[in-house]
């Protein structure tokens, strides 16, 4: 994913929505790319890369938005920065 990449347009909402819209707009977005709805490797594929890139932008909107930052659980490379 591009580092530049704004995060609440992937997942459809303003800057100043709530950790609620935000939690909405994820499941709304991620239910359709459900791996259960396809039946081709490559159509999969798409789904699940496309499901990464959406919980990507939530799991961090969430952080931020939570003010709850738990250290354990974010990868090591975005340890550096945080």
């Amino acid at each position: 994913m591009d580092i530049k990449k704004d995060y609440y347009s992937v997942l459809g909402v303003i800057l100043s929505a709530d950790l609620i819209v935000i939690k909405a707009a994820y499941k709304a977005l991620v239910q359709p790319y459900h791996p259960d709805r396809y039946s081709g490797y490559k159509e999969k594929e798409e789904a699940n890369q496309r499901i990464s890139e959406i919980t990507k932008a939530y799991r961090i909107r969430a952080i931020v938005k939570s003010g709850v930052w738990n250290l354990k659980r974010l990868p090591v490379f975005d340890l550096q920065f945080a």
